[in-house]
């Protein structure tokens, strides 16, 4: 599955499950208030959201490039928001750094050159 497939997947599949929980859980009202935030806060939060997973891409970009394993932003964005969900969605974060490898891995980081 291509990365940009995936990524919009995973966000979509998401925004459903939050909003069947709210759902089944009674929260109406919360979905009546989230109705009320203003357009401006929604802006300045996915704002500030995707600025980060830019910044964390590029890091990871200039990481593999030390490494001699220069990567394409796409890819580099791919690792930085999966990393992200991966902190989000496991109890504590403890999936984030293992996630973060393994995505490495998977786009031809050796995964040993990519903890160091």
């Amino acid at each position: 599955m291509k990365p940009a497939r995936a990524l919009a997947l995973g966000v979509l599949g998401t925004l459903a499950i939050s909003a069947a929980t709210l759902i089944a859980l009674d929260g109406t009202g919360t979905l009546r208030d989230a109705a009320a935030f203003p357009v401006a806060g929604v802006a300045a939060i996915l704002s500030t959201v995707i600025s980060g997973w830019v910044a964390k891409a590029l890091k990871f970009r200039m990481l593999a490039c030390r490494l001699e394993r220069p990567l394409s932003l796409r890819h580099s964005l791919a690792v930085a928001v999966g990393c992200d969900f991966a902190f989000g969605a496991s109890p504590g974060g403890v999936a984030g750094y293992p996630a973060t490898v393994l995505l490495f891995a998977r786009i031809g980081v050796d995964a040993r050159r990519a903890l160091a």
